[in-house]
């Protein structure tokens, strides 16, 4: 079997290697732990006795966990096309167990070859683990760069965007979204599984939509993804908490799920009904717009802008212009008449400041 054949190898290659490093509990103290709690978790359905990631194709960490009463005696680590011993540490685990780990030299590290790891117990000189694999196939990658959220210009709309985690590997990787309410931070998130589309939604429902289900409009086919999302759907005056993780795409490079990044914040406008925003025409030429504000905040600023609204994601938008006329009535009431191009329809977002220190509120009205 692979087994017996690999420590019958093994046996052999013993006797020409240099002594190899034996396991031991002294560790550096200061030294960072090379796998983490995260990294064990994100490999936890990789069905191997040797569990391997790399962080950027140009690395590899190599590590199996032990519990204490099964670790009588000591073991070595070879990894081959040319026989070659791994200094390995060992780390204190859970209750009592142990594990071990092998960061290989980066010029060991190379892309689209077998790499063939052997486990071998230096007692009984028999093989406890086993495993070939590619470095090209443990990709355990870090979240995107640069992630920006901001309001898309259309009612329950945010567009998410990245960068590629790793600059040398631009056009390898899968995206998922995550969006979460802020002020509810137990309420399951809702996912999304391929940014780039302009039909992709994501729900502002209580189930996160799993891969390849049919949820309405919920992009959920795992595809090559660009490095931008609109997420759809979601709810007015809501501050949202969106997270993005990265995964090799399975074509030339694969790997498992990475860690997801640092949330990033952006918030949808509130709905215009909020401020019983009403527009009219009067002469077919002037647009009037009127709303109402709680009179006791009468040191409040108000703005209102307008523009044609976008014609569909990825195109060019309109800049938003200022209704510079704004007046203020009795009881709140406030107006500002514009005149624009016409022929189009028209959103409008009203602005108010407030004083204290307190964040500027939007209103937003669908195009009419």
């Amino acid at each position: 079997t692979g087994c017996r054949m690999a420590a019958c190898l093994c046996q052999v290659w013993q006797l020409s290697l240099l002594p190899a490093i034996l396991l031991s509990l002294r560790s550096p103290p200061s030294a960072p732990e090379p796998v983490t709690s995260q990294d064990a978790a994100l490999l936890a359905g990789v069905s191997e006795d040797i569990l391997c990631f790399s962080r950027s194709f140009e690395d590899l960490t190599c590590f199996w966990d032990e519990k204490e009463e099964t670790t009588n005696g000591t073991c070595h680590f070879y990894y081959w096309d040319m026989p070659t011993a791994c200094v390995v540490s060992t780390w204190h685990h859970g209750a009592g167990g142990k594990r071990h780990v092998c960061v290989f030299p980066s010029q060991d590290v190379r892309l689209f070859t077998q790499l063939h790891l052997c486990v071998l117990d230096a007692t009984t000189n028999q093989t406890k683990y086993w495993r070939e694999l590619s470095v090209d196939a443990v990709g355990l990658i870090a979240p995107p760069a640069n992630i920006m959220a901001r309001w898309a210009g259309a009612a329950g709309q945010l567009c998410v965007s990245w960068q590629p985690p790793l600059a040398d590997f631009p056009n390898f990787f899968l995206y998922e979204v995550r969006c979460c309410p802020a002020s509810s931070p137990g309420m399951p998130c809702s996912t999304t599984l391929n940014p780039g589309e302009p039909s992709i939604q994501s729900s502002a429902s209580t189930h996160t939509p799993r891969a390849g289900a049919a949820s309405p409009g919920a992009g959920q086919r795992l595809v090559q993804a660009n490095t931008w999302v609109v997420l759809r759907d979601l709810l007015p005056g809501v501050r949202y908490h969106i997270q993005v993780r990265s995964k090799p795409d399975g074509t030339s490079m694969d790997g498992v799920w990475g860690p997801w990044s640092q949330a990033v914040a952006a918030e949808t406008p509130h709905s215009s009904g909020d401020i019983e925003l009403c527009c009219s025409t009067p002469d077919l030429r002037h647009v009037r717009c009127e709303w109402s504000w709680d009179p006791a905040e009468p040191h409040s600023s108000h703005q209102l802008f307008y523009r044609p609204p976008a014609s569909g994601a990825g195109t060019r938008e309109d800049a938003w212009q200022q209704c510079e006329e704004v007046s203020r009535g009795t009881q709140g009431t406030h107006a500002c008449t514009f005149q624009p191009r016409a022929g189009s329809a028209i959103s409008v977002l009203v602005n108010v400041t407030r004083t204290h220190m307190l964040p500027t509120l939007s209103y937003f009205k669908e195009p009419f």
